[in-house]
């Protein structure tokens, strides 16, 4: 019955928004016609100044964060849940090879307890740093050398669109990202992927980071540039524009609006914004 009612609501639908391909090809399958103007866009993007601005106060950051100068910071931060594949991070990250490397986790979430436990038992390579507010995410970034999302796909969870990685670019963080749901159309060639669940892999891209500092500068600068190019508000402004003007050619100057859909009175546009790793099935 969803299915059907679904399918009726798109075939009357003037144009469709989502954060990811995934989610328009979607659509399109359940019956969105091809003709109809569809738009990739996330729900909210980073301003870069900000990150670009805690990044020039890097020392200081480091010095919070309890950061020694020739540490190399590798970093996690989101929720601790199962599907952010933390446990799979702590077994990659065991098996790095290097004296000054560190893996701090900045979240909360249920594992919480588990991984402060496992924390304390790893003599101080792993830190668990707690929950950070919005505001202090550019400090974090500004304080890591390498910043590793390392999500699962579910059954029922997917992850729609990986802010935090977007985060990590505009700061010149190198990025590792599994190939989780959209991760590999937002990391594309601004960061390393990794196979979900693959150990070998993640551990090699870590070390391979870890053991580099010019690989990381260069991953880092080359991450700015994608997210400048692909994942600045003023980009997804422009994207958003173009789509309005495809929906309603002509109509998006000054106030005006679409056009009415026919027979309803009303605008028809369905904006697809899912929490941020649900997937529901349609």
């Amino acid at each position: 019955i969803r299915r059907v009612i679904a399918r009726r609501n798109l075939l009357r639908t003037a144009g469709f928004a989502g954060w990811n391909s995934a989610a328009v090809s979607a659509v399109r399958e359940t019956g969105l016609a091809l003709s109809t103007p569809v738009c990739v866009i996330p729900a909210g993007l980073p301003t870069p100044q900000f990150f670009a601005a805690a990044r020039s106060r890097r020392d200081e950051a480091r010095q919070r964060f309890g950061i020694e100068r020739d540490e190399v910071a590798v970093g996690f931060v989101g929720r601790y849940v199962p599907e952010k594949g933390l446990d799979w991070l702590l077994r990659s990250f065991a098996r790095v090879d290097h004296p000054r490397v560190r893996l701090l986790l900045f979240g909360d979430g249920p594992l919480r307890p588990e991984l402060q436990a496992q924390a304390r038992a790893s003599s101080g390579t792993v830190r668990e740093m707690g929950s950070v507010s919005y505001d202090q995410i550019p400090e974090v970034m500004a304080a890591l050398d390498v910043l590793v999302l390392p999500s699962l796909t579910g059954h029922s969870v997917a992850e729609q669109f990986g802010l935090v990685v977007v985060e990590a670019m505009h700061s010149g963080v190198a990025v590792i990202a599994s190939r989780a749901g959209s991760l590999g159309e937002v990391v594309g060639n601004g960061g390393l992927l990794v196979d979900e669940e693959d150990t070998r892999q993640l551990t090699a891209a870590i070390e391979s980071l870890v053991a580099d500092p010019e690989l990381r500068r260069s991953l880092g600068e080359t991450g700015k540039v994608w997210a400048s190019d692909r994942h600045s508000p003023q980009k997804a402004a422009k994207r958003l524009l173009s789509f309005w003007e495809r929906v309603a050619p002509g109509q998006t100057s000054r106030g005006n609006v679409a056009p009415r859909a026919e027979g309803t009175g009303r605008v028809s546009v369905v904006a697809l914004m899912t929490s941020h790793n649900r997937r529901e099935k349609t």
